[in-house]
């Protein structure tokens, strides 16, 4: 970080004690002592980030988005109820609409069993993506469709699972073909409440490599977008502004 802050009016200093912005990777959780001791000073981490952070705690989040405000209090005891609904619909109720239907490997492995089979009987598509709870760059991520494996992947590491997107948003590449690709914004949240998020005004591309299709779920290049740690990946770069040009003419 000291490298790129290049401009003036940053200066690298070795104390905290010196410091007016904190960067640390160690967890922190003292913030109360630390805006008392220090009020005019800023750290790279905010309370509770890990229900964010971590995917576990984020899908509970999600669910807990399609609760009335009235239920929030007992919100555990009514996600509880509706993972042991009789309802045709109970899964797709449990989660809102952007977030694809999941379950925690650790704690929900029969209940994911029970929807996993139901769909099956039903001839639905049963391909899944199972993601670690809190690893990221694609580290231990898999997709698959074969129920044994996910039950083996179960009790690896604490895992969760998610339905895969059958039909994602393709980008064409004309060196390629229709893939998949991700945005990657950064923005920096000053204030909880009130709420307060600026976003940089530049965001980042990332493209899978090969044309996207729903088969071949150990092929990386189709089904994953991380390229920029591959060092035998092609990485393909297109700038934001670029981009958003060929997507509207894609998408028009």
């Amino acid at each position: 970080m000291a490298d790129a802050l290049s401009d003036p009016m940053f200066k690298a200093v070795n104390s905290d004690k010196d410091a007016d912005f904190i960067s640390t990777s160690i967890n922190f959780d003292k913030f109360k002592e630390f805006y008392t001791d220090h009020p005019t000073k800023t750290i790279n981490q905010f309370p509770n980030e890990n229900i964010v952070c971590c995917k576990d705690l984020l899908l509970k989040v999600a669910r807990r988005c399609t609760l009335d405000p009235s239920e929030r209090d007992n919100c555990d005891l009514i996600i509880l109820q509706k993972l042991n609904s009789s309802s045709p619909t109970w899964a797709q109720d449990l989660h809102p609409w952007w977030c694809p239907v999941g379950f925690d490997l650790v704690n929900e492995l029969p209940v994911f069993v029970r929807h996993y089979l139901e769909r099956e009987d039903a001839g639905l598509d049963n391909t899944w993506i199972i993601k670690p709870w809190n690893l990221s760059r694609g580290m231990g991520t898999y997709v698959t469709s074969n129920l044994a494996m996910i039950v083996k992947l179960a009790y690896t590491y604490p895992k969760l699972v998610q339905k895969y997107i059958e039909r994602p948003v393709l980008f064409y590449r004309g060196d390629v073909g229709r893939v998949k690709f991700d945005v990657r914004y950064v923005v920096l949240l000053r204030s909880v409440k009130p709420l307060k998020i600026y976003k940089y005004n530049v965001f980042w591309l990332r493209f899978a490599n090969k044309t996207f299709s729903l088969d071949e779920f150990d092929e990386y290049e189709k089904h994953f977008t991380v390229m920029n740690y591959k060092e035998e990946a092609e990485l393909k770069q297109i700038g934001d502004l670029e981009f958003l040009e060929m997507y509207e003419q894609q998408y028009p």
